[in-house]
C-alpha cells in the first residue's frame, strides 16, 4: 500500500501527507476493483459473441486471445481481487485493456471495441497515476493504432469479417451497447469518487486554512502582547535603574541564607563598598555579630509566620541593625524588607531598602543623655528641697 501511495507526489514538495496518501490509495483501489468487475462484465458478451460467430466467421488468433485473456486473467482478477495487491490488480487491468484493445483493432479494425478499450486504458492510467503517465499511455495506444492502420490501408493485413453483416448483427449491437454503458458507468463512478474526494479535500483545506488564519491571528496578538510586555518591562527596568542609582537609600536583594544577589550603586555612598565588593563579601563582614544574629532570627520567625499565614506577600518588616563600613567603622542602618515569591507563591529571596540612621541614632542618644541629665537635676533639686525642708523643721524644733 505504501508503494502504491508513493506514486502520487505533490508537485511542490515531492511528497504528500500520510492521511492524504491513505485516502488516495483507497480511492484508487476502489477504481481498480470497480473497473475490473466492469471490464469482466463487459467482456462476457463479447466472448459469447465470438463463440456464437464461430460458425459464421473464421476464427483468428485475436479472437482466441480475447477468450484466453478473459478466462485465465481478467475473470480471476475480478472475482478474487481482494487477494491480490494493488500493483498486481492495476497491472492486470491495464494489460488486459491494452492487449484486448490492440487485438480488437487487429481483428475488426476501427469498428471494433478496441478503440474503446484503449481509451479506457488511457483514462484509467491518468486517474491512477497522473497526467504524465496518461500521456505515455496515449502514446503507447496511438502507435499500434497507426501501425494497424498502415497495414490495413497498404493491404498487408485484412479484416476477416463482413462489415455489413457486423453492422446488422444483433450480437454486435448488444456488445456495443454493453461496452458503452459499462465504460461510461465506470468512468462516471471513478470520476464521482475523485470529485467527492476533491470536495472533501477542499473542505478540509478550507477548515485548515480557517484554523491556520485564526492561529496566525492569535499568534500575532500574542506577539504584540509580548512585545508590549517587553517594552513595559524595559521601561520599568529603566525607571527602576534610574531610581536605584540616584537615591541615597540602598536597594538590595538577598537569599534566604543572607547571600547577596543584588545591590544598588548607592551602597558606595552609604558604606564605601562598590557593588561588586559588597556582592563578594559574606554577611559576617557586612553586619556586626549581634545584629547578624538578630536579623537571622527575625528572618526565620518571618518565614514561620508566612507559612502559617500570619504574614502576607505584601507585608514588610522594619529592622534596625549595625553594619560595617569599608574602613571598618560601624554605622546604624534601618532596613525595610519583604519576601520575593516564586510562581508557587513560596518565598525565595528578600528585597529591602536600607537607610543610614546614624544621625537619628546620635540624636536619640543625645536625647537620652539630656533626659538623663534632666532627671539627675530633678533628683538633685528634689533632694535640695527635701534637705531645706528638713533644715527648716529642725530650726523650728530647736527654740522649742
Amino acid at each position: 500500500m505504501q508503494n502504491a501511495a508513493n506514486v502520487i507526489e505533490n508537485p511542490n514538495t515531492g511528497a504528500i501527507s500520510d492521511d492524504v496518501a491513505e485516502s488516495l490509495y483507497l480511492i484508487r483501489s476502489r477504481i481498480v476493483n470497480t473497473s475490473l468487475v466492469v471490464l469482466a462484465v463487459l467482456t462476457f458478451p463479447t466472448v459469447v459473441a465470438i463463440i456464437a460467430r464461430g460458425n459464421e466467421l473464421v476464427w483468428n488468433p485475436f479472437s482466441f486471445m480475447h477468450i484466453v485473456l478473459y478466462v485465465f486473467v481478467l475473470l480471476p482478477a475480478a472475482v478474487w481481487h481482494r487477494r491480490f495487491s494493488f500493483t498486481f490488480r492495476t497491472g492486470i487491468l491495464l494489460s488486459v485493456s491494452y492487449l484486448a484493445g490492440v487485438a480488437g483493432i487487429l481483428s475488426g479494425g476501427l469498428v471494433s471495441a478496441g478503440i474503446l478499450l484503449l481509451i479506457f486504458a488511457c483514462i484509467i492510467t491518468t486517474a491512477l497515476f497522473g497526467r504524465q503517465w496518461g500521456y505515455w499511455c496515449v502514446l503507447a495506444c496511438t502507435l499500434p493504432i497507426c501501425a494497424v492502420g498502415i497495414f490495413i490501408v497498404s493491404g498487408q493485413h485484412t479484416v476477416n469479417f463482413d462489415i455489413e453483416q457486423f453492422v446488422v448483427a444483433p450480437t454486435s449491437w448488444i456488445t456495443r451497447i454493453f461496452w458503452f454503458a459499462g465504460i461510461s458507468a465506470a468512468m462516471v463512478h471513478g470520476s464521482g469518487m475523485l470529485h467527492s474526494h476533491l470536495l472533501g479535500s477542499v473542505e478540509k483545506l478550507s477548515d485548515s486554512s480557517r484554523d491556520l488564519s485564526e492561529a496566525n491571528t492569535r499568534l500575532r496578538d500574542e506577539i504584540a502582547e509580548r512585545e508590549q510586555i517587553q517594552v513595559d518591562l524595559k521601561s520599568s527596568e529603566e525607571r527602576y535603574r534610574l531610581l536605584s542609582e540616584n537615591v541615597t537609600d540602598v536597594v538590595s536583594i538577598l537569599g534566604l541564607d543572607m547571600s547577596p544577589v543584588y545591590v544598588s550603586p548607592s551602597i558606595f555612598e552609604q558604606r564605601g563598598f562598590t557593588p561588586s565588593e559588597w556582592m563578594d563579601l559574606p554577611a559576617e563582614q557586612l553586619i556586626t555579630p549581634k545584629s547578624l544574629a538578630s536579623i537571622t532570627s527575625e528572618i526565620a520567625e518571618a518565614l514561620t509566620q508566612f507559612e502559617r499565614g500570619e504574614v502576607g506577600p505584601g507585608d514588610s518588616q522594619t529592622t534596625e541593625f549595625e553594619g560595617y563600613r569599608k574602613d571598618g567603622s560601624t554605622v546604624w542602618l534601618e532596613r525595610v524588607t519583604s519576601f520575593l515569591l516564586d510562581d508557587a507563591g513560596k518565598p525565595t529571596q528578600i528585597i529591602g531598602v536600607t537607610r543610614d540612621i546614624s544621625a537619628r541614632k546620635l540624636a536619640e542618644e543625645e536625647k537620652q543623655l539630656l533626659e538623663g541629665k534632666m532627671l539627675q537635676m530633678q533628683k538633685m533639686e528634689s533632694l535640695g528641697l527635701l534637705a531645706g525642708g528638713i533644715a527648716h523643721d529642725f530650726n523650728n524644733f530647736l527654740p522649742a
